[in-house]
């Protein structure tokens, strides 16, 4: 068994992407899942936190999850080569429901949410981690692949 990782360092707004990874985790679990997101259940199970205080689960993040993934499979089918920006991305798993082959995702969200999701997901040339604050990020979030990377998706999990 792995050991639980620590969320100590989650508190006030980091700590809120706690409760639509639970939510969605509970959801997963349901005969008659809206959504099945399999990794949240994982790290759910891997996080030192006592998920009991959300109770048994609210169905308003995973019915907007199964939204957002309903619209990016829409959006990457007509522009497979786009930009999803996700901002306030807390433990999101989306690029793992949605992602094709060539899609660049971008994570944002604060620096304490980004370095607990480093614990759990690792980067790559098209899977990126962008920490700090939405409204004072400053990225390039661009691939250099010339001019069908301009097709971007900005979305927000908060």
């Amino acid at each position: 068994m792995q050991a639980k990782v620590a969320t100590d360092s989650l508190r006030d707004v980091p700590e809120t992407l706690l409760l639509p990874l639970y939510n969605r985790a509970v959801e997963s679990q349901r005969p008659d899942a809206i959504i099945r997101d399999e990794q949240a259940v994982e790290l759910v199970q891997r996080l030192d936190y006592d998920f009991s205080r959300f109770g048994r689960g609210h169905a308003s993040h995973p019915i907007r999850a199964r939204v957002m993934d309903d619209i990016l499979h829409s959006f990457l089918a007509r522009h497979p080569d786009a930009v999803v920006i996700n901002l306030g991305a807390g433990l999101d798993t989306q690029f793992f429901r949605v992602g094709n082959a060539s899609v660049r995702w971008y994570e944002i969200d604060l620096p304490e949410s980004i370095a607990l999701r480093r614990q759990f997901f690792t980067e790559n040339e098209r899977y990126q981690f962008v920490a700090g604050s939405v409204g004072g990020v400053r990225t390039g979030c661009t691939s250099g692949r010339g001019p069908q990377r301009l097709t971007r998706f900005v979305y927000c999990s908060l």
